[in-house]
């Protein structure tokens, strides 16, 4: 669909917009602005991102939801420049208050974009090393760490999947360590 949208096809834009919509009003919302301020501030990222797609390279390592989220977060704070709302002094009054609300939503927004984005690259290193390792590797870390369930202990995984408690242990801690390395090089790769 991006290399639709690079061409700028209507139909693709619009799928894309069905797509991505919801999410960017939500992200967008999430700073409390009155409501026709997020109606200009949600035009701006779709003007952006249109005018974006005619030069953007779609990097399938890389999250498009994160790159979504920093045009969102940069829409967002162009709009509070633009309206003196950023660095402004107080005066003891409502407008006052609206700006500490505002400022309050706009950390408050940061934090949850940055645990989704954390929870993406989690997700994106867990299936690139799911795809490096051994089924029965993979099936070790995941029946001892990714059980919503209690945990069962390494000797009945092992027993499970004709291992010993030994290898289990093995093969959780390489998992888990090829986990955090994959998200510190897609945490790198994010900042580029």
């Amino acid at each position: 669909m991006l290399i639709a949208l690079k061409n700028a096809e209507s139909d693709a834009w619009e799928r894309f917009v069905d797509r991505y919509l919801e999410k960017i009003i939500a992200w967008v919302g999430g700073f409390r602005l009155q409501p026709a301020d997020t109606d200009d501030v949600v035009q701006d990222v779709l003007v952006k991102l249109f005018q974006s797609m005619k030069s953007f390279e779609y990097d399938g390592e890389r999250s498009f939801k994160a790159y979504l989220r920093k045009v969102v977060h940069s829409a967002v704070m162009d709009f509070f420049k633009q309206n003196g709302r950023v660095g402004a002094r107080g005066t003891g009054d409502s407008a006052v208050q609206a700006l500490l609300d505002e400022q309050q939503a706009a950390e408050d927004l940061k934090r949850r974009l940055e645990q989704e984005f954390d929870l993406e690259l989690l997700e994106a290193a867990m299936e690139r090393v799911k795809a490096c390792v051994q089924p029965e590797t993979w099936e070790a870390f995941r029946l001892s760490k990714l059980q919503q369930q209690k945990t069962p202990s390494a000797v009945t995984i092992a027993k499970d999947l004709g291992m010993t408690a030994h290898a289990v242990h093995e093969a959780v801690s390489r998992v888990k360590r090829m986990i955090r390395e994959v998200v510190s090089e897609l945490d790198r790769e994010s900042g580029e």
